[in-house]
């Protein structure tokens, strides 16, 4: 059956290679010389390309013979690992910091899988599933903890990813808990973190979240850099639906690692002879007001990927069929993509004033759109901006025929 899904679920290309990834092992090497054969390294969407370590993680099982020259995707799997032992050298320092403080946490999604998954350049280790780029960490922390830790990381030399936090810091607490979920910290050499106290932006919060406080599980971590720290992380189940919710929403890049998290944990629960509770999922779903957000996320899972499903599961996603209402309301948020026409230059702009020790203000802006030379900004600012105004013109229904003037 074909179903009509949001656009920031996968598009055909994203599709065919999610569909290359996971494919059983009877079906992995033929799915993989097609999708080889037409696939243009030179043009990997971003969301591809930050899967394409798990690809490798595939591959390597296999000989030369059978899958032929992969150093390019093996290039790919060894920055990732090199990236990830700096994010977990960095998860270990923030744990520690928590664990001083006396301030309990869950880790949350990529975060999860990859402190539970040693990654190593070892082939003998491929049987470790989960490999993927992360750019950043996030962790719940209780909500009667947020000034405290805000103020131990100012302390430490970390500042506020966001410069407009700091219109917000002052605020009574109860004020701030109710008009934001989190706050992200930047400091310089180590990985972004995002301090979560409500994990999704639902009106039914802080509902969920002390549900994922209530079953969340302890962690003995299994990568060397974590091996003295102490957290928790959510129950599979909970762990799943953070993973749609969040993954699903729209986004300029389509978060495409919400598919690849959601099966990678169910095989996890496979290897360990452990089941997903679908019904207590199901339920989670219908009580926080996500219904209509894993209904479509399970149709497009159990449509592409049925083989990781229990029998008969579709009768139980049917369970969660949505009315018009709720779809038209879920399609308005999910469907369109868009990049504001200013893009992120106020927050740049802020971030510069905001922040001691300046450089010259046209190195900053160099240094943050990369450019090679301060020389280049004025034609990039023209044509990054010039096309956002035919984009915006055309949305309010104007035609202007570049290709005359």
């Amino acid at each position: 059956m074909n179903y009509r899904y949001p656009k920031s679920f996968p598009d055909y290309t994203e599709s065919n290679f999610l569909d290359m990834l996971f494919a059983p092992n009877e079906l992995f090497l033929e799915k993989f010389e097609t999708w080889k054969n037409e696939f243009d390294f030179n043009n990997t969407p971003i969301a591809i390309s930050r899967l394409i370590p798990h690809l490798y993680r595939r591959l390597a099982k296999y000989s030369h013979d059978q899958v032929g020259d992969i150093n390019k995707i093996k290039g790919i799997y060894k920055l990732a690992w090199y990236k990830n032992q700096l994010l977990t050298r960095d998860l270990a320092y923030i744990l520690n910091v928590l664990k001083e403080a006396s301030v309990p946490c869950v880790l949350l999604k990529g975060s999860v899988l990859l402190a539970e998954n040693n990654l190593t350049e070892n082939k003998e280790d491929t049987d470790i599933p989960f490999a993927r780029f992360q750019n950043d960490i996030d962790i719940l922390i209780p909500q009667e903890s947020v000034l405290k830790i805000i103020s131990i990381f100012k302390k430490d030399g970390w500042y506020y990813t966001d410069p407009n936090f700091v219109f917000k810091e002052n605020l009574p607490l109860e004020k701030l808990l109710k008009t934001t979920k989190e706050v992200t910290f930047s400091k310089s050499g180590f990985t972004e973190v995002d301090f979560h106290w409500h994990i999704t932006d639902s009106s039914h919060e802080p509902a969920f979240t002390n549900s994922v406080w209530k079953n969340s599980l302890p962690t003995p971590f299994s990568h060397p850099n974590l091996l003295n720290t102490q957290c928790r992380i959510p129950c599979p189940e909970d762990f799943i639906l953070h993973c749609i919710v969040h993954g699903a929403a729209k986004n300029t890049i389509r978060p495409i690692r919400w598919i690849a998290d959601t099966i990678e944990i169910i095989n996890l629960q496979t290897k360990q002879n452990k089941l997903i509770h679908w019904d207590y999922l199901l339920n989670q779903a219908i009580t926080h007001g996500f219904k209509t957000e894993l209904y479509f996320a399970l149709m497009y899972l159990h449509e592409h990927f049925s083989y990781f499903f229990p029998a008969h599961f579709s009768k139980q996603i049917s369970t969660l069929s949505p009315t018009p209402q709720e779809v038209r309301s879920y399609f308005s948020k999910t469907d369109t993509i868009r990049v504001p026409f200013l893009g992120n230059f106020i927050e740049l702009w802020n971030g510069y004033w905001n922040h001691e020790n300046k450089e010259p203000l046209l190195e900053y802006f160099r240094k943050k759109w990369h450019l090679n030379h301060i020389y280049d900004i004025p034609l990039f600012v023209i044509k990054k901006y010039w096309n956002r105004l035919i984009t915006s013109l055309h949305r309010i229904g104007f035609f202007i025929n570049v290709s005359k003037k």
